[in-house]
Parts: C-alpha cells; structure tokens; sequence
C-alpha cells in the first residue's frame, strides 16, 4: 500500500511538474531558437569588433553593414514569433513571458541599429561600452535557447 502511495504521488508530481513548464515557459520551436542563437552570435562578433578597434573609421561601415543587416534580420525574426505567440488570449503565464521577452528583443534591435548608425556616422571609438548592447540582446535569447 505503501509503494503504490509513493508511485502514485510521484507520478502525479511529474504530471505537475510538466504541466507548469507547458504553463510558465512557453515552448520555442526549433527554427527560432536557431535563428535566435545565430543573431546572437553576429551580436556579439559585432561587439567583439567594436571592442577591438575594428570599426574606429566611419568607412569601416561598409564592410560591417551586411553583419549589421544579419543581426537585425535574425532578431526581428524571433521577435516577431514572439509578438506572434503573444497575441494568444489564453492568460498563461507563458505568453506574459513571451510578451516581455518581444520588448526585450525590441531593445535589443533597437540597441544593434543605434550601434550600426554610429559606426556609419562618426566610427565606434574602442569601448567595452558595447558589451551592454550584447548583453541586452543575451538576455531574452539565452532564455530562449535554455
């Protein structure tokens, strides 16, 4: 009697347990957790380049633009799955997170588009600075690939 207490409340805490995952985080389908690594990883050469005196000339722009493209792209692909998913009337918690986390994507393009605009304007001085607009785009993307 006493086993079949146990398996029953161990079975029935792993439905539960389950059940608030599908509940609190919402499921990211395969494409865009790709996409979302991959724009964070074009971030962060971006960044890294910016960091090590890379893009100090406006001219350097022209090379960099094409990464600047591609980082925004990936972005607002996953941002706008996001703003997708959370249009769903259904009051999860789930789609609250992803609603917060489309906001979060939002600064983070926003981020890479101001950092793009300066090199093309004025050249990025050489500045750990920069590690902010990585760290801003890191935040909702790793909670996406976790």
């Amino acid at each position: 009697m006493k086993r079949m207490l146990y398996k029953g409340f161990s079975a029935t805490s792993l439905v539960i347990a389950l059940t608030g995952c599908a509940v609190f985080e919402p499921a990211y389908p395969d494409p865009v957790t790709k996409t979302a690594a991959d724009g964070l990883e074009v971030v962060s050469e971006l960044v890294a380049a910016a960091q090590l005196g890379d893009f100090s000339k406006p001219a350097s722009y022209h090379n960099a633009a094409p990464r600047y493209a591609a980082a925004v792209a990936r972005l607002e692909v996953v941002r706008g799955w996001a703003l997708n998913r959370s249009e769903a009337d259904d009051g999860l918690p789930a789609t609250e997170a992803v609603k917060l986390m489309a906001d979060d994507l939002g600064t983070c393009v926003t981020g890479v588009q101001d950092m793009a605009e300066r090199h093309r304007s004025v050249g990025l001085a050489q500045s750990p600075a920069y590690t902010t607009i990585r760290l801003t785009c890191a935040i909702p993307i790793n909670n996406i690939l976790q």
